[in-house]
């Protein structure tokens, strides 16, 4: 039997579902209050949140129950922060502005001026796998650099050194190697030509106290930079896509397949003396930024190294599919290569490519396909922004059928990776690893597809799924596959 319950409160009766309402509200009162320090995170949060937007904008609310998902305004957020918390795991606000290149770019430049010089050789010694046991004076530099005998690697960091400790003039904060580097940074950042900057440096010359210092064109500036390292390496490859010229071919003056010259306006099957290869121009070339060195710069960042393990130690693991980490590929590849699963450090990555016109409407006929790796160990909000992603390839022209052809530089790598590995320095952890990687995932649209399984898309049987099975029907202009829904997934 229901039982209605009234209760007198200053002469105003209360049913029992009010009642349950004022319990929850009193208890909510007696709750624990946000602490001071929480409702300042909270009010620094929106400033921060708003800082381009206006006061009635929405944003993605992070407490716990929108969880970023739900757009509300500044006041329903500040709510839901203070009533609901703040989602965990959410350090870096990611749907909110906040990236690694905003970290760095905000960071306080006065107190960042005067290690520049200092950050430059740790970044040397890291960069060539140096390490100087204390020894950072000087002289201890250029006594090594005075030796006889020194191989072209520790040649040129030695020279990278005395760069580094060069300043531009007498008393400036800045070294000859630091002003460069910032120098091609702001380059790449604001899309410079290289006739801007070298018109620049000339400038540079006429202001600067130490003109003579700094280098006069781009191409010379280039040559110091150059011994970084993480340059890409030219390949020859033949006009009609056949080959490569690489490995056991790399000497070769005309296809083994079809006869045809590497070099423009060069007859068929002909060999070339030296002096003749010296000023040939080749009919084709694919650039290749090779994975392995790229991969051991990843690590020397100790913040970069340990975000490659955030799948595994700061992931939430609930079942929700949330990250590629998620997925059915991802936990077939670690219950197949349980020794690979092990290290959550080894790397995981889809592979994406599509072709494009760099020219847009000035050359209608010629097309560039990037080759690009994605780094899935990331977070979601960094892995496929566009500092972490890793161009490795640019073919020229429409690859087509020829497409692995293009592809073998990167195949090798991936292989060697996978198989063997390669010993990897981890800045994080201060220990070497051996490093494996393998490629989980493809992402191109349905030509692109096509392209990389070797498939006609465009055919009577143009699902890759159904293949045999296709059910399509020839409009007046173009093919249309009926019910084949997975030609769409």
């Amino acid at each position: 039997m229901e039982i209605q319950c009234f209760i007198i409160i200053s002469g105003c009766e209360i049913s029992e579902a009010e009642l349950t309402d004022l319990r929850e509200i009193k208890k909510l009162l007696l709750s624990e209050r946000p602490s001071d320090d929480y409702i300042a995170g909270v009010e620094g949060f929106l400033k921060f949140a708003y800082r381009e937007k206006k006061p009635d904008a929405k944003i993605r609310c992070p407490c716990l129950n929108c969880v970023n998902r739900m757009l509300q305004k500044k006041d329903t957020v500040y709510d839901h922060l203070l009533c609901n918390g703040m989602l965990r795991g959410y350090s870096i606000w990611g749907c909110h502005g906040e990236t690694a290149s905003y970290i760095s770019a905000n960071k306080d430049s006065e107190s960042q001026l005067p290690n520049l010089n200092h950050n430059m050789r740790q970044v040397l010694q890291e960069a060539f796998g140096y390490v100087d046991h204390g020894l950072n004076t000087n002289e201890h530099d250029v006594a090594c650099s005075s030796k006889a005998g020194l191989d072209a690697d520790s040649q040129a960091f030695f020279d990278l050194l005395t760069d580094a400790d060069q300043p531009l003039w007498e008393g400036c904060e800045l070294s000859k190697l630091t002003f460069l580097v910032l120098l091609f940074h702001v380059k790449s950042i604001n899309k410079w030509s290289n006739k801007s900057l070298d018109d620049l440096l000339g400038i540079l010359q006429l202001a600067l106290p130490n003109g003579a210092n700094i280098p006069k064109t781009f191409a010379e500036a280039r040559k110091i930079i150059a011994k970084l390292g993480l340059r890409y390496e030219k390949i020859l490859v033949c006009p009609n896509n056949c080959q490569l010229y690489r490995k056991d071919k790399k000497d070769h003056d005309f296809c083994s397949k079809c006869g045809a010259s590497r070099w423009k306006n060069k007859a068929d099957n002909t060999a070339l003396t030296k002096k003749e290869r010296r000023k040939a121009i080749p009919n084709k070339v694919l650039r290749y930024f090779p994975i392995k060195p790229r991969l051991k710069r990843l690590f020397m960042h100790k913040e970069t190294a340990r975000l490659t393990r955030w799948h595994d130690e700061e992931r939430t693991k609930d079942g929700a599919l949330r990250h590629p980490a998620d997925s059915d590929v991802w936990k077939a590849i670690d219950t197949q290569y349980p020794d690979f699963a092990l290290d959550s450090q080894n790397m995981r990555f889809a592979i994406a490519s599509d072709g494009f016109n760099p020219f847009g409407k000035c050359n209608s006929t010629h097309s560039c396909w990037p080759i690009v790796l994605v780094p899935y160990n990331f977070p979601p909000w960094l892995c496929m922004k566009a500092s972490s992603l890793m161009l490795t390839l640019t073919i020229p022209g429409y690859p087509g059928k020829d497409f692995h052809t293009f592809m073998q530089p990167v195949y090798d790598d991936l292989n060697e990776l996978f198989e063997y590995g390669m010993p990897t320095y981890d800045a994080y952890r201060d220990e070497v690893f051996q490093l494996h990687a393998v490629l989980l995932y493809t992402v191109s649209d349905y030509p692109g597809a096509g392209i990389l399984a070797q498939f006609s898309t465009n055919s009577q049987l143009g699902c890759l799924s159904c293949e045999e099975e296709t059910s399509y029907k020839w409009l007046k202009y173009k093919q249309c596959y009926m019910g084949a829904s997975t030609i769409l997934a």
